[in-house]
């Protein structure tokens, strides 16, 4: 499994004055190499791909300035643009400058220096910053990825870590889940979640008071600053109440469940409800569930979302007249069916992934244990499916 740890790192005033200058540098190889790849399409109709720029990076880092910092760190910059180009492709926005206000605030290193424990602390040495010190505990694994993030309020470390199987199972029932407005989250068992409202006080507050300042002040920056730090503790705390809802849906419900597979980016569009569906984090909520569902030996799949409102989840009937938003209970003409809507797509839910195989048995989700364990209890010899077998799960990381 795929993890990512993060930690907040501990810098002396110069590590923070080397760490800025790190990321301004990073800041112009970007916005350079964005204007070279923009100039040789314009004007000569040729492409410059992240081989090149990187070749281009070597002769530049002849120069002490440019050596002073990791090669790796800056390469990581170069492979950011060059996925930004490829989402362009796929009819993504092309890549904009990045503004001395809006700067890389982050990059990785693929080859991660050596970790060091004095006491209570572990620190790690970056070339040309300094020493990042970081409190215990570091789960024990193969590092694959380090990640340094600048935000508002801190610095951070990031270690993307690859642990052994959890070498556990869940065998409690599959769960269906429906996300929504009304509700954050309705189970197939009739569990629900409310709605998350954002407390937005402080932010308005802040914003007021920056909307009224002189632009180009100083006194403007501060205010500027003390906004983004307040968005940044709003994010942790939402981030924060999202842990802890996932955490309990694993924990008394299942570890298996079954979500919907919502085209997110298309539904913000309606700005009518844009806002709602941002405050839920559906992306967010799924990604987490899924990591800590694999940590408790079970799976999340997700599945069409297509008519999971609209169908009777007991005899399947389709009603006479679509169902809009303002209905919140679900009639069958059908067979009588009678209960909250939400918790009948809910049940679709589950039901569409029970027909797919999506839920299947526990040897064909859960690979090698399950299957060893079931071998084992049948007193047969088992080999374990193979490497490329389609049902085997897969490891999501979450930053």
């Amino acid at each position: 499994m795929i993890r990512t740890i993060t930690k907040t790192a501990y810098l002396s005033r110069g590590g923070h004055r080397n760490l800025s200058a790190l990321l301004s540098q990073l800041r112009y190889l970007y916005n350079e190499s964005l204007a070279e790849r923009k100039e040789a399409w314009e004007k000569h109709k040729e492409s410059v791909s992240l081989y090149d720029q990187c070749k281009t990076l070597t002769r530049r880092r002849e120069d002490s300035e440019w050596s002073r910092y990791p090669v790796r760190a800056q390469r990581s910059v170069l492979r950011r643009l060059d996925r930004a180009y490829k989402h362009f492709f796929k009819r993504g926005g092309y890549p904009r400058f990045k503004s001395w206000r809006r700067g890389i605030r982050s990059f990785e290193l693929d080859q991660v220096p050596k970790i060091d424990h004095n006491g209570n602390m572990y620190s790690v040495v970056i070339k040309g910053v300094g020493r990042f010190k970081f409190k215990p505990p570091l789960l024990e694994g193969e590092i694959k990825l380090l990640r340094v993030v600048k935000s508002p309020r801190r610095v951070k470390v990031q270690f993307v870590v690859e642990l052994p199987d959890p070498g556990v199972l869940d065998i409690r029932e599959a769960v269906g889940v429906d996300m929504g407005i009304k509700s954050r989250v309705v189970l197939s068992t009739g569990y629900k979640v409310p709605k998350r409202v954002v407390d937005r006080e402080e932010l308005k507050r802040k914003q007021r008071i920056l909307s009224r300042s002189v632009r180009g002040s100083k006194g403007r920056d501060k205010k500027r600053v003390s906004l983004a730090k307040e968005w940044d503790k709003v994010r942790e705390r939402e981030r924060g109440v999202l842990h802890e809802l996932t955490a309990d849906l694993v924990k008394h419900h299942s570890a298996k469940f079954v979500v919907e597979d919502l085209k997110i980016p298309n539904m913000v569009r309606n700005k009518h409800l844009s806002r709602s569906i941002i405050e839920q984090q559906w992306g967010a909520f799924v990604a987490y569930l899924t990591y800590k569902a694999e940590s408790a030996g079970g799976w999340v799949r997700k599945v069409d979302p297509r008519n999971t409102t609209q169908q009777c989840s007991s005899c399947g009937a389709m009603p006479e007249y679509s169902i809009g938003l303002g209905d919140r209970w679900y009639d069958c003409y059908s067979c009588r069916l009678s209960l909250d809507r939400d918790v009948n797509a809910a049940r679709n839910i589950l039901s569409k992934g029970l027909s797919l195989g999506l839920a299947g048995t526990v040897a064909e989700v859960q690979g090698d244990l399950p299957a060893a364990q079931d071998a084992a209890q049948a007193g047969e010899k088992h080999s374990g499916p193979s490497a490329e077998d389609p049902t085997a799960q897969k490891n999501i990381p979450v930053s």
